[in-house]
């Protein structure tokens, strides 16, 4: 059960690469200017963040769960492997990105705050996770009903009052 969450944070957080690749990718070919893609890059990373809370969420709920785990901590451990896929491919296209360009070129923020930069993609991170447990809280599906036991305790005869 535990590897099912994982692979539906791991799909999802590969799903929600897209758009930002998108957008990467046609800037890279030029079919886009660096003025209009800005704009749509912001507009891609939320997407982002909601494709991948939204997706880890969805697909951890409807996994199957034991009766003990509450629907947050199922979709906590989805969307800690969605965010891990997430910030980790984010950040490494940045500094793959800032160390491939010349160091005269080097006006992009990364190269000028990198820890501001970092500390904006782990909190895109960290609202991947949120994102999962909510949804997974609403869209989980409910547990079967308990099997009937067949303990000592459940099967006592009740005492009548004079006994007690």
């Amino acid at each position: 059960m535990l590897g099912q969450r994982i692979v539906a944070g791991l799909v999802s957080g590969l799903v929600a690469l897209l758009p930002p690749g998108i957008i990467a990718v046609l800037t890279a070919t030029e079919l886009m200017d660096a003025a209009t893609a800005a704009p749509l890059a912001l507009v891609a990373l939320l997407l982002s963040v909601v494709l991948a809370g939204g997706l880890a969420g969805w697909l951890a709920g409807r996994g199957r769960r034991l009766r003990r785990e509450s629907k947050a901590v199922v979709g906590a451990t989805a969307g800690i492997a969605s965010g891990l896929v997430v910030g980790l491919a984010l950040e490494s296209a940045l500094w793959i990105r800032a160390a491939l360009t010349p160091p005269i070129l080097r006006t992009d923020v990364i190269s000028q705050h990198p820890l501001r930069v970092t500390a904006a993609v782990i909190l895109l991170s960290t609202l991947v996770v949120a994102l999962a447990m909510v949804t997974c809280q609403l869209t989980a599906r409910p547990l079967p009903p308990p099997r009937p036991s067949r303990r000592l305790t459940g099967q006592l005869p009740a005492l009548p009052r004079s006994d007690r």
